[in-house]
């Protein structure tokens, strides 16, 4: 039966988190061959939604754009990529060459463009590529791209936001409007290390000029150790959750 594994309030709405999946299972007397042990877990991931072919050269054309208005002529269109200096993350005075793609956006109720572009450290040359290991995090970064009479421009942007994920990337973001109208930006990210598998969730309240962050660590997910289950293990799992905004109980509610 699903429990509540977390019920957080944040700017007047209830974050609930629901464990769907949490199980220990006793050691298997099988073998588990070296492909079964060093793969990822893909239990974590929702299956994926099939997308008419015009709809994603629309959204694709579309991110091209905003990535052209946010970067100019630092974005090399051929490869779909930008190259900036990006301010460290934990001291801001210091920064470095990244490499830039535009993974998400979405549009205000002012009419106003959000762009979400990943960030990795890279090289010199317009055909440097990312510079990460595995433990690598991507850097988050946003862009407020107005529209005026058609022409697509820079309004703000604040860069380096935070370090999420793995092997560069800061992982799937998603944006979210609560009940109130707010507008939230929710990356799930994570990655798997020797085995063992982490979904964390991080969610920024996004507004028309900015974005914060409304926590200061990420919520777990979910959890497995399926490429380091083997027949030997003491203790192998899976933890599996859903997450959504709900509207805060009233005085005297359960």
């Amino acid at each position: 039966m699903p429990r509540l594994a977390s019920r957080t309030t944040l700017c007047a709405t209830t974050l609930l988190i629901s464990m769907l999946t949490a199980c220990e299972r006793p050691v298997e007397n099988k073998p588990v061959s070296a492909t079964t042990a060093s793969k990822p877990s893909t239990a974590l991931a929702a299956p994926p939604t099939a997308t008419p072919p015009a709809k994603v050269d629309a959204e694709a054309n579309t991110l091209a754009s905003l990535m052209q208005a946010a970067f100019g002529k630092q974005y090399v269109a051929q490869r779909a990529v930008a190259y900036a200096e990006l301010p460290d993350i934990e001291n801001r005075k210091e920064t470095s060459r990244h490499i830039l793609t535009g993974v998400s956006y979405t549009k205000l109720n002012d009419g106003q463009f959000v762009l979400v572009a990943n960030a990795a450290p890279t090289g010199e040359g317009d055909d440097a590529g990312p510079a990460v290991g595995h433990a690598s995090p991507g850097v988050l970064n946003v862009y407020w791209i107005k529209s005026v009479d058609g022409k697509l421009s820079l309004a703000h942007k604040q860069e380096a936001v935070a370090a999420l994920g793995s092997d560069g990337e800061i992982g799937s973001p998603s944006f979210v409007t609560t009940g109130s109208g707010q507008h939230m930006l929710a990356v799930t990210h994570g990655g798997t290390w020797q085995g063992y598998t982490i979904s964390v969730l991080s969610l920024f309240h996004l507004k028309s000029n900015g974005v914060q962050a409304l926590m200061k660590e990420g919520i777990n997910l979910a959890s497995d150790s399926e490429g380091a289950c083997g027949p030997d293990t003491e203790h192998c799992w899976k933890i599996d959750s859903q997450w959504r905004f709900v509207e805060p109980l009233g005085k005297g509610q359960v």
